[in-house]
């Protein structure tokens, strides 16, 4: 366990990013795509002057060491403590290359992470935020993986598109783990956690559905703000959903292990789906899309930017900054 200190008089505030996804030359300020993201990671760490960064997967493509060494480099510039979730393409090309991202990062003093037990992934750990001898507030790190073959309740294998198989989740045995690590929370007088993965849990697909008043979103960002797109009991929800939800296609336990342990976890943050950013409290969960950072891969201009916790003792609030580049394209 990773653990950091909180001022007892200021509120710790953590600033995600998510799905950089670049390679070494789109790094550069020459580049197009460079230039966007120097100019949002500037105004991010200038606008909420974070106590620390995670990121929530998609780093880089697998393999790619130079771009992962050029990425954090361009973030020791600012002299904050980041930490990390891998995605499914840090890792789809196996555990050896895995391996070798995280030397190339680990040579990075301010990189925070830990492997953590070696039958559950890469990079399952927690960081805790202590004030006062006290932890309030734990973030879970969790790897989510790459793919994951899918059955029906007759054994017969389901696809999530194509000839592909599922996309990632977590395993039963890091089910068992996360309860266990609330267990151990508790036990050390935390009673409010956070986690970060990055591909979604299947219950963001119940959620969307239950919350919005359509089924897909076509309103601005700015309007979802607004309480008349959600249904009664979300009024507090935000936040678009321009593509499909990319979760495992079936129930993957994960809410259910949530639930169990009495919503002790009240955030939990994912990247992976680029084009989506919504934020709604289920069954006394925010579930939220990170806000994807830069042009990398694919993006929409408009969703550009990152994603806020601010901790204090009173629980942790969720908020997206976007950061505008229209200036730039």
């Amino acid at each position: 366990m990773i653990t950091l200190q909180k001022q007892a008089d200021k509120d710790f505030v953590v600033l995600n990013f998510s799905d950089f996804q670049l390679s070494p030359g789109e790094w550069s300020i020459e580049h197009k795509n460079g230039r966007i993201i120097d100019y949002t990671l500037k105004s991010l760490y200038e606008r909420v002057k974070p106590d620390l960064v995670t990121i929530s997967g998609d780093i880089a493509w697998c393999g790619d060491y130079e771009a992962l060494d050029i990425m954090a480099s361009q973030l020791d510039k600012f002299g904050v403590p980041y930490a990390i979730v891998w995605g499914n393409h840090d890792q789809d090309g196996g555990s050896e290359k895995l391996i070798e991202a995280e030397n190339v990062l680990s040579k990075h003093p301010l990189f925070l992470y830990e492997r953590g037990p070696s039958e559950l992934g890469y990079g399952n750990y927690i960081i805790a935020i202590e004030e006062d001898g006290k932890i309030i507030e734990a973030l879970i790190m969790m790897d989510s993986h790459d793919h994951a073959r899918c059955y029906d309740s007759e054994g017969k294998e389901i696809f999530a598109w194509g000839t592909t198989p599922a996309w990632g989740k977590l395993y039963p045995e890091q089910i068992e783990w996360y309860k266990e690590q609330i267990d151990m929370l508790r036990s050390l007088g935390c009673e409010d956690s956070t986690l970060i993965m990055h591909i979604p849990c299947y219950a963001y697909r119940d959620a969307f559905k239950e919350a919005y008043k359509g089924e897909t979103t076509n309103i601005s960002i700015e309007e979802s703000y607004k309480s008349e797109y959600w249904n009664e009991g979300y009024e507090d929800s935000f936040g678009v959903m321009y593509e499909n939800i990319c979760s495992y296609p079936a129930n993957d336990g994960v809410f259910d292990a949530i639930s169990e342990k009495g919503a002790h976890t009240k955030n939990v943050l994912v990247g992976h789906d680029h084009k989506n950013c919504f934020s709604v409290v289920y069954k006394g969960v925010r579930l939220s899309f990170a806000v994807k950072t830069g042009a990398g891969c694919y993006w929409t201009p408009e969703m550009n930017g990152g994603t806020v916790l601010t901790v204090n003792k009173n629980g942790v609030k969720l908020n997206h900054e976007f950061v505008d580049v229209t200036h730039l394209l």
